[in-house]
């Protein structure tokens, strides 16, 4: 509605296109929403088909109707050139672009997909730069911002866990490009809510503001809005933190503790807390980074019955 609240939510149909289920990753990963031609797909990583885990980024059409979600075509893209890789994931759709994903951030490289003869080019290669970031990793959508194109990206600090378990720590940085597919800017990291995982796949305009959707823990899903002059300002400006903005919980609240409850016991406290019992002072306080303040008021005194 008016205020980004979820109207009704469904279940996207995919039996026309059973999952294989062949290996422990399925069916399409990490989804993002882009509009072609016309078409409504879903983008992201494939895992099933085989035994090992072979990776390949995927086009899943889509159409909505007042029964529902149904996907309606899916389209299997192979790598550039060879074709042998071991595992593609995380391209950035082009808005403006129809069939061109951004593969590699930096340096830069931008592939066009022909659905219908199966044949995915390189159509720009650029040299990689040491701009100060350890890895540059799809994002959102690629979308045009003023006279360039932006998006955002997370890089990742894998480490084990006390008990030598695989782990890591998201955060986030919007990455500029000029219309020859050189990086101009990239703003400071930064993180969302605070947490350790934070998975940022869209981004769109929406009047003057900018709508961004990430995931949080693993076990959230939120709607960020804000002003495409204060992401400016962050990228390009000196203020670099304290960008006042709104959150929106994606699914209601009731629903996120639901999910929580029978599905993700083994959460750690402080993200069932959050949830449970809104953002909380205790938990937040002190934080520079950016996103942080304006929604804290909006949500740190709600309470579950």
């Amino acid at each position: 509605d008016e205020n980004m609240r979820v109207k009704s939510y469904h279940h996207i149909d995919t039996s026309k296109f059973p999952d294989k289920e062949l290996w422990e990753f399925v069916g399409l990963e990490d989804c993002r929403i882009v509009r072609w031609d016309g078409k409504l797909y879903m983008t992201g990583v494939r895992r099933d088909l085989d035994t090992i885990g072979t990776g390949r980024m995927e086009l899943s059409e889509i159409e909505i109707s007042e029964d529902g979600v149904k996907e309606v075509a899916q389209y299997r893209i192979p790598a550039p050139g060879n074709d042998d890789s071991y595992c593609e994931k995380n391209w950035m759709p082009i808005i403006d672009m129809p069939y061109h994903f951004v593969k590699w951030t930096n340096g830069t490289e931008v592939v066009k997909v022909d659905i219908e003869n199966n044949v995915c080019e390189t159509v720009v290669l650029q040299n990689w730069r040491d701009i100060g970031c350890s890895d540059l990793r799809g994002g959102s959508q690629v979308i045009p911002f003023g006279p360039y194109r932006m998006c955002l990206v997370h890089e990742t600090n894998l480490f084990n866990s006390e008990a030598g378990r695989k782990d890591a720590t998201y955060r986030h940085r919007f990455v500029v490009w000029d219309s020859d597919w050189n990086i101009i800017k990239v703003s400071k990291l930064f993180s969302f809510m605070n947490a350790e995982i934070e998975f940022a796949v869209g981004m769109c305009e929406f009047d003057n503001d900018l709508l961004i959707t990430f995931g949080y823990q693993v076990n959230a899903a939120y709607l960020l809005r804000v002003s495409k002059e204060l992401v400016d300002d962050f990228i390009f400006g000196e203020k670099g933190i304290g960008v006042s903005s709104k959150c929106f919980y994606i699914l209601p609240l009731e629903q996120q503790l639901e999910l929580i409850k029978h599905h993700y016991k083994k959460l750690p406290f402080y993200a069932y807390n959050i949830i449970k019992s809104g953002i909380k002072n205790i938990l937040l306080k002190g934080s520079k980074k950016p996103f942080i303040g304006g929604y804290l008021n909006e949500f740190k005194n709600k309470k579950m019955e």
